[in-house]
């Protein structure tokens, strides 16, 4: 079967001879006609080699062949197959188009690798393909020999000269290779190789040595050259055919592989001297010539004090070879022997044998060791008993020099020259001189100086060699001693009292100072103690003249009859004599007693108490009984008060006022023309008093650090809720004692009074009674006495078990008619007997045996008109004593036992102000009818039971 088209299939049947003898297959077949049977095979191949100067061409071959004759059969060209292994239609092929039956036809294969032999196939074809190839002649070979295109040179040529014991001088080359890819460089890396030439005059030649090596290197070493010559190098990229390219570069050889020759030295050697420049010191000089080295890099001076030991050396600043020069060892250490090597060093880093100079020793030295710095350099006089006769002496403080510097290293030590006399001190034969060998010491003393004289100090630094520095002349004056000066005499001048408050009593002092001439300054401090625990006030005289004389003046509030008076007196040096005097002060209390401070209260602010009060302005006249109102200094009236009237407040903190024991401290003292202050914050009782000059005072009530306010006075203790604060604090209280009713079982019978001042009536008006909104405690105090509770009042006393007390004691409230019986408790820890009521009034404390259980009292009044009689008779009060605080069940019931009002406390209700009531209410708020009611009262298992009755 031969061809097919896109219609379908189409099949010639012949003989089969036909198809292997086509002679004597009938050319004129319509299917071969129409182009549906492959044409015949060319003849007359001939293959032929040849080459180009061009790229695009390169080695070809030339193939020609005469295409089939049979015209029957159409042709559209010619397939080549082509292979370098041999005959084959498996590989590579390229078409020449081409329709002519019986011409001779000819093409090209160009970029041909040179040196191989190229295989060839031709296959005629149309639409219907090739015929089938067993061996027809249609194949034919060719050996390209010709090749005109050389590969490409290397590329990135760079070389390096150095020198080295093995190689000698030599220079490395390294490159980078012909691109592979290019049609030029392929039959390179197939047959090519690298040739390397190198010439010491041009690259033209003539050369020296011509190196081959292979195609794929990138890198040379030409060795055992000459040192100090130009070298002019070739590498050359040669194919197979002998075609070549050139890459060059030119390298200089400054280096050999042999090692200097040592330097000399020339009369007259070396020599050693010495300048006080501190960069040179002491130094050897030495005469230098160096060796005849064309690559002589420089000459090294290795040094050291240890013979054969060279750690240390320095380059010489000449490097030209045969030059003569000299050359300074700077900064040696003299009376110091030092060894010397010289040596040569090359351009390669390589070392003559060097040149020894032994046992070299310095013996010149006129540089001088530095001087402490000068801003570390302080004198400070002083005074201690080493230093006789007057202790002065005067301590030199200084940082040492750094020994670690070159010009210090042989420093000594110091000498120090002081004079009072001549201001260059060691010029003076006379003058003090220290000479210490201690080169690391800080400080000096001078000891044994002159007290106040000014001194002319110098400070020197020496070395072995005598060599000095001296440091400029300080001044000092030695102003410390060790005498006390002379105690001052101290008179008493005047006495008087002054009417300004701020002012108070005065004491004029005449006070005559020595005739010490470093007198300072002078401290005046007066007390009411001899030995002065408690320094009432002092005052400081800041600067002191020799036998001056001053008056002082001593304020204060006369609380006591002597006060006295200690004046030290200081010098420069601190030394203090002292001397003391006393003076009585006798002002008789007058009949005046200023009034305490109201509204006494307190703000804690952090961890402090800001406390404020109300000013005084009034006193109490005990021969008029009368409230007067304070003249004021010149009649100026309240608000600035004198001093026999107001002269100031102090604040008393105590931190338990049931410790009888403890005494109240003074913590802040006010003048009377403030009225708030601020101490720190303790847990405990506060007092503000008021005092006059003449030492009357009044206290204020007490209050606690959570706003509790007390009034403990004659035996009477009373606590007011700090609920209670805003009708507290505006008053004053009193306790008034009723001695001629204490009879009987009755120990004590008194009133707390709260008062309001009035100034038309000029009397604070007590009232008998009055009503808080809170409950106080109000008791009265006692005492344990031999393992007794002792109660006392004015004419009579009680001594009880304290295992009985609260069935032995008991309160009794006046509360306008009858005294109730009013619930009583007692604090042992306080040592207080009290009850709890919202009144002040009058009170009895009776002797009575009772169980301490619950017990109804009465009910008043049993008739009452609630909604008739608004603020009159509209309560009915339940009165009971409950000291146990039970459960108490209050009910009311109509007639028809229905119950209409229902209360249930654990207070006590024994106390006019604490009684519980019933306004005739019942559980919705509304007013009961009119009627009988029964109320009933439970309480610790035990019923009470009455009627009330509701009235219009």
């Amino acid at each position: 079967m031969e061809g097919t088209t896109a219609i379908g299939h189409y099949f010639l049947v012949w003989t089969s001879d036909e198809w292997f003898g086509k002679n004597n297959w009938s050319r004129r077949s319509n299917l071969a006609v129409w182009g549906l049977v492959a044409p015949d095979y060319v003849t007359d191949v001939v293959i032929t080699s040849s080459a180009s100067v061009s790229l695009s061409t390169g080695s070809y071959s030339i193939i020609s062949w005469r295409n089939p004759a049979d015209t029957d059969i159409p042709i559209e060209g010619v397939k080549i197959y082509w292979s370098t292994n041999g005959y084959t239609t498996n590989e590579n092929y390229f078409v020449k188009e081409t329709t002519s039956h019986g011409e001779v036809v000819s093409v090209n294969h160009v970029q041909l690798i040179p040196r191989h032999w190229y295989y060839y196939v031709l296959m005629s074809y149309n639409a219907a393909g090739s015929r089938p190839w067993y061996g027809a002649n249609v194949t034919g070979k060719v050996y390209l020999s010709d090749d005109f295109i050389p590969p490409d040179p290397v590329n990135n040529l760079t070389g390096l000269s150095g020198a080295s014991e093995q190689d000698g001088v030599y220079i490395s080359l390294n490159w980078t290779l012909p691109d592979a890819n290019l049609y030029q460089n392929k039959d390179y890396y197939i047959d090519g190789r690298i040739e390397v030439l190198y010439s010491t005059t041009s690259f033209s030649g003539p050369y020296i040595s011509s190196v081959t090596i292979p195609r794929t290197s990138t890198n040379a070493q030409l060795v055992q050259l000459l040192s100090y010559t130009t070298y002019y190098i070739s590498v050359i990229t040669v194919d197979g055919g002998g075609n070549k390219s050139t890459s060059t570069i030119q390298i200089y050889t400054p280096l050999d592989p042999y090692a200097p020759g040592d330097p000399v030295l020339e009369y007259p050697k070396y020599a050693v001297f010495a300048s006080s420049d501190e960069n040179i010191g002491s130094y050897v000089k030495f005469w230098i010539k160096n060796p005849s080295e064309p690559d002589l890099d420089h000459v090294r001076i290795y040094f050291s004090t240890v013979a054969g030991q060279y750690y240390r050396y320095v380059i010489t600043n000449n490097t030209l070879p045969n030059q003569s020069y000299t050359f300074d060892l700077v900064q040696l250490y003299p009376r110091t022997t030092y060894y010397f090597r010289l040596v040569a060093v090359d351009k390669t880093n390589k070392f003559s044998s060097g040149l020894v100079v032994d046992g070299v020793y310095i013996d010149k030295d006129v540089l001088s060791p530095e001087l402490p710095l000068s801003s570390s350099i302080s004198l400070t006089p002083d005074a201690k008993p080493e230093s006789k006769p007057d202790g002065s002496y005067v301590k030199i403080n200084f940082i040492p020099p750094d020994v670690n510097k070159y010009r210090n290293f042989d420093l000594i030590g110091y000498e120090i020259y002081a004079s009072s006399s001549n201001t260059v001190p060691y010029n003076d034969n006379a003058a003090i001189k220290i000479v210490s060998n201690n080169r690391e010491i800080s400080y000096y003393e001078l000891l044994n100086l002159q007290q106040h004289t000014t001194y002319y100090v110098t400070l020197h630094s020496f070395d072995p060699a005598g060599n000095k520095s001296t440091s400029t002349v300080y001044t000092v004056f030695t102003y410390k001693d060790l005498n006390p000066p002379i105690p001052a005499n101290v008179n008493l001048s005047t006495i008087s009292v002054s009417l300004d408050p701020s002012e108070g009593i005065k004491a004029k002092l005449k006070i005559k100072f020595s005739a010490d001439k470093d007198l300072s300054y002078a401290i005046i401090e007066f007390s009411k103690d001899e030995n002065f625990a408690d320094v009432l006030v002092s005052s400081t005289i800041v600067k002191l003249y020799p036998s001056m004389v001053k008056d002082d003046w001593f304020a204060e509030h006369l609380d006591c009859e002597k006060y006295y008076v200690r004046i030290k007196i200081y010098d420069w040096s601190g030394n203090v004599s002292i001397s003391t005097t006393s003076f009585n002060i006798t002002i008789p209390k007058d009949e005046t007693i200023p009034l305490s401070a109201v509204g006494f209260r307190f703000k804690k602010n952090g961890e402090k108490l800001e406390f404020q009060w109300n000013n005084v302005k009034h006193q109490y006249n005990k021969t008029s009984s009368k409230i007067e109102k304070f003249a004021g200094v010149n009649n100026t009236g309240a608000d600035n008060p004198t001093t026999f009237e107001l002269y100031k407040y102090k604040v008393f903190y105590k931190q338990d006022i049931f410790n009888d024991d403890e005494q109240w401290q003074e913590v802040i003292s006010v003048i009377s023309k403030y009225n708030k202050c601020e101490i720190p914050f303790r847990k405990g009782y506060y007092k503000v008093v008021s005092y006059d000059i003449c030492g009357n005072s009044d206290e204020s009530i007490i209050v606690d650090d959570e706003s509790n306010y007390y009034l403990i006075k004659n035996g009477v203790y009373t606590k007011f809720a700090s609920a209670n604060i805003e009708d507290i604090i505006p008053s004053y209280y009193s306790v008034e004692d009723y001695p001629d009713e204490e009879k009987g079982m009755i120990l004590r019978v008194y009133t707390v009074k709260r008062g309001n001042l009035d100034d038309k009536e000029n009397r604070i008006i007590y009232s008998d009674t009055y009503k808080f909104k809170n409950d106080n405690y109000v008791g009265v105090r006692y005492t344990i006495m031999n393992g007794k509770i002792k109660f006392a009042s004015i004419n009579k006393s009680l001594e009880i078990n304290p295992e009985l007390i609260e069935t032995q004691v008991a309160f009794y409230v006046f509360d306008g008619k009858d005294y109730i019986r009013a619930t009583t408790y007692v604090d042992k820890d306080k040592k207080v007997v009290y009850f709890k009521t919202k009144f002040l009034t009058k009170v009895q404390l009776r002797r009575v045996n009772t169980s301490g259980e619950f017990k109804f009292a009465e009910v008043k009044p049993r008739v009452i008109t609630p909604d008739s009689s608004p603020g009159e008779n509209d309560i009915v009060f339940f009165i009971f004593n409950n000291p146990k605080s039970s459960e108490v069940k209050i009910r009311i019931y109509d007639i028809n036992s229905i119950l209409v009002w229902e209360l249930i406390t654990r207070d006590d209700s024994s106390t006019p102000g604490s009684y519980i009531g019933w306004d005739g209410k019942d559980f919705d708020g509304k007013y009961v009818l009119p009627g009988v009611y029964v109320y009933q009262i439970e309480a610790e298992g035990k019923k009470y039971k009455g009627t009330i009755v509701i009235a219009r």
